[in-house]
C-alpha cells in the first residue's frame, strides 16, 4: 500500500528531533544521489531553446487572469467567477470537485461551489494544468507528461504545507514556485520532440540527474525554466526562485537571495517528498539538502512530515484529481 495512503489511515505522526534532514534515502521510492551543479548550457541549445520560443503557443488569458488574482490575494469566489467564462476548465474544476477524494453525498454542479470546495491549492493546480496542456502537450515527448504534471501538483500541495513550518515563508508563493519548478521541462518537451531514454541508476549516482539532463538536452530545465518564464512575463520574484530552485543541493543558504531563500527551501524539500512518496515527475534522484539550510526547518524533521496526515491527504487528493 502507497505510503502516504497508509498515513491518511493511521494517522502516523513523525516525532520533531534536533536532526530536521533524517529522512533516510535507501526507503520510499527513488534512488540516493548526488545534485551537482551543472555545466553551464551549451551556447547553441540556448540559442535553439531562444529561437523556438517563437513557435511556442502561449497560455491562454483565463490562466493569466488566474494566477494575477491568486496574486492579488483575490477570493475564491472571484476565481470562480473567473473560471466560470472558460467552459472547458469549468467542467475540468466541476469534476475533479466530484471525485472519490471528497466522498460527497451530493454531486457539486455549480463551478463556483466546486472552487471554493477544492480550495486555492487545488484550483491553482488544476487551471495551470489544464491551460498549459492544452497550448504545451506535445507527443512524444521526453519527459513524459502527465507525471510531470502529477509530480508538479503534489510538489505544490506539499510546499503549501511545508511553508508553515518555515519560518517567514509565504506559502501562496511556495505553492505556485512548486507547480512551476520545472517549467523548463516543458519547454524541452516542445524543443526536443523525442521520448526520453531512461538514465541508469549507475549515471544517476555518479553525475546527478541536472548533469545528464545537461549532457542530453546541452542545457537543464533550469535555463530553459527562466528563458520560459521571462517570454511569458512572469513575475521576476518567481523566474528568480526558478532559477534557484535545486540550489539547496548543492550550495549554502547564504547564497540564496533572501527574497527567495525560504520559498526556494519549502520548494526543493517538497521535491525530494514528492520523489520519495510515488511522484517523481521524471527524477528518481533523492538528495537531502546542505546542512546550512537546517536552521530553516527547526520544528519537525523530514520524516515527521514524511509521515504525516496533512501530507497523506494532500497527496491523495491530487493523486485522484489525476484520475
Amino acid at each position: 500500500m502507497r505510503s502516504w495512503i497508509s498515513a491518511v489511515m493511521n494517522g502516523q505522526k513523525g516525532k520533531a528531533t534536533h536532526q530536521p534532514f533524517d529522512l533516510p534515502l535507501d526507503e520510499g521510492e527513488g534512488v540516493a544521489a548526488p545534485c551537482i551543479r551543472p555545466e553551464p548550457a551549451n551556447k547553441e541549445a540556448l540559442e535553439h531553446l531562444h529561437h523556438s520560443l517563437a513557435s511556442m503557443p502561449k497560455p491562454s488569458w483565463v490562466w493569466h487572469e488566474i494566477q494575477a488574482a491568486f496574486a492579488g490575494h483575490a477570493s475564491l469566489r472571484d476565481i470562480g467567477r473567473i473560471i466560470a467564462q472558460d467552459t472547458a476548465l469549468s467542467a475540468v474544476i466541476i469534476r475533479v470537485a466530484n471525485s472519490p477524494a471528497y466522498g460527497l453525498l451530493k454531486p457539486i454542479v455549480d463551478v463556483e461551489r466546486a472552487v471554493t470546495h477544492l480550495g486555492s491549492n487545488l484550483v491553482r493546480s488544476v487551471a495551470t494544468r489544464h491551460c498549459l496542456d492544452v497550448a504545451l502537450f506535445q507527443r512524444p515527448a521526453f519527459f513524459e507528461q502527465q507525471g510531470l504534471w502529477r509530480h508538479a501538483m503534489a510538489v505544490s500541495a506539499l510546499a503549501e504545507i511545508i511553508a508553515r513550518d518555515v519560518p517567514q515563508c509565504h506559502a501562496g508563493e511556495a505553492a505556485t514556485l512548486g507547480l512551476l519548478h520545472d517549467l523548463g521541462r516543458m519547454l524541452l518537451n516542445h524543443v526536443l520532440k523525442t521520448s526520453q531514454s531512461e538514465p541508469s541508476t549507475e549515471l544517476l549516482t555518479q553525475r546527478g540527474f541536472l548533469r545528464w539532463e545537461s549532457e542530453v538536452a546541452g542545457c537543464s530545465h533550469i535555463e530553459a525554466g527562466v528563458m520560459l518564464a521571462q517570454a511569458w512575463e512572469l513575475p521576476e520574484q518567481l523566474i528568480k526562485a526558478i532559477h534557484h530552485h535545486h540550489d539547496p543541493a548543492f550550495d549554502e543558504a547564504e547564497n540564496v537571495p533572501e527574497d527567495v531563500r525560504r520559498e526556494v527551501f519549502a520548494v526543493y524539500l517538497a521535491d525530494l517528498l514528492a520523489i520519495h512518496l510515488k511522484f517523481p515527475g521524471g527524477n528518481p534522484c533523492k538528495t537531502l539538502p546542505h546542512a546550512s539550510w537546517e536552521y530553516l526547518l527547526p520544528k519537525t524533521t523530514l520524516s515527521g512530515l514524511s509521515d504525516s496526515q496533512k501530507v497523506g491527504k494532500a497527496l491523495w487528493k491530487v493523486y485522484s484529481a489525476d484520475m
